[in-house]
């Protein structure tokens, strides 16, 4: 096995040259990552947040981007999803809508108003879940917002990857 790293991502592709495979969890079946490209540009996109970069300070709200595979783009099966970790909890806050372009951007609040969690890292999780999945976790999310427990539970992390496609820690700043 090759780790390939492109984008802020990386895929793992064999030697021998067959396709790669990339890492995933449980609640989605693996997107393939792309074949390697004969182009002499470099490898083709992978599905990564590429901006904020890791450790960076942020204010409130911050737009993130992100490269997305074929695969992904052309998935019918998954979404990509946002999750925002910070103080011990996970919440899920909503998927990625791809463009057609092999990028996107999503408005991310750390916190649900500006001053909250200042100076705090926040991880930002990039995932790969079935529509079932999302749409049991947003269902739960909507029912706790409804019942004004939503920031004391936050979303059951076990439903989520183990390990996401791609992630930062950032520090909200005023």
């Amino acid at each position: 096995m090759l780790l390939v790293l492109a984008g802020g991502g990386y895929y793992f592709m064999a030697r021998s040259g067959s396709t790669p495979s990339a890492a995933s969890g449980p609640s989605a079946s693996p997107s393939p990552s792309p074949s390697p490209s004969p182009s002499p540009t470099g490898p083709p996109p992978v599905t990564a947040l590429i901006s904020p970069t890791e450790g960076s300070q942020v204010p409130w709200p911050v737009e993130a981007k992100f490269t997305i595979s074929p695969e992904d783009a052309d998935a019918t099966d998954t979404l990509l999803t946002i999750t925002i970790c910070v103080s011990g909890r996970c919440y899920l806050d909503g998927k990625v809508n791809l463009n057609g372009s092999g990028t996107a951007t999503y408005t991310i609040r750390l916190g649900s108003t500006q001053p909250e969690g200042l100076n705090a890292k926040w991880q930002v999780r990039l995932d790969r879940l079935t529509k079932v999945t999302y749409d049991k976790l947003i269902s739960e999310r909507n029912a706790e917002i409804a019942d004004k427990s939503w920031g004391n539970k936050g979303t059951t992390v076990t439903e989520l990857n183990p390990t996401p496609i791609s992630s930062v820690t950032l520090t909200k700043q005023p």
